[in-house]
């Protein structure tokens, strides 16, 4: 394994492509560095923020770590986050169903009443297609027949 020093000479002389390491991985560990700082000016806040993202919420821990946040802190952060997002999202599920709830009961017949029309329209349209289907395939067949016969019959018939 490389050391900082050797990692930093590597790429001072060779930042051509196809060196390694890549020019890239530089701009790489100054990002790292630029989000450890952002986590340590705004830890607490990155924290709790954090549960609402999923992407966040994976790797906030590590985040953390690789930031030297205080353990206790993080925990104390955490835990309030998780629970803003417990409590936020469980009352908005309970919100979004009783306006459901209102909703149904206003707009709930006239919307059964449409779909129930929409279904009959489509059942219909399904039968004359596989009717008009049947039907050509019958005709086809029969043309087929008719190819089919002898030509002494068909000249006389």
């Amino acid at each position: 394994m490389t050391t900082r020093e050797e990692w930093d000479t590597r790429s001072a002389i060779t930042s051509g492509p196809g060196s390694w390491p890549p020019a890239r991985c530089a701009d790489t560990r100054t990002g790292i560095a630029d989000a450890q700082v952002l986590i340590r000016r705004r830890g607490p806040a990155a924290v709790v923020l954090g549960r609402f993202i999923a992407f966040f919420r994976a790797m906030m821990p590590a985040l953390a770590g690789a930031s030297h946040m205080r353990y206790r802190t993080f925990l104390l952060f955490n835990a309030l986050g998780g629970l803003a997002w417990g409590v936020g999202f469980t009352l908005l599920g309970y919100f979004a169903g009783s306006a459901y709830t209102r909703v149904e009961h206003t707009v709930g017949r006239a919307l059964a009443l449409a779909l129930a029309a929409v279904v009959i329209a489509v059942l219909v349209a399904w039968h004359l297609r596989r009717r008009r289907a049947h039907r050509e395939a019958g005709d086809s067949s029969r043309s087929a027949a008719g190819d089919r016969r002898d030509p002494l019959e068909a000249r006389s018939g």
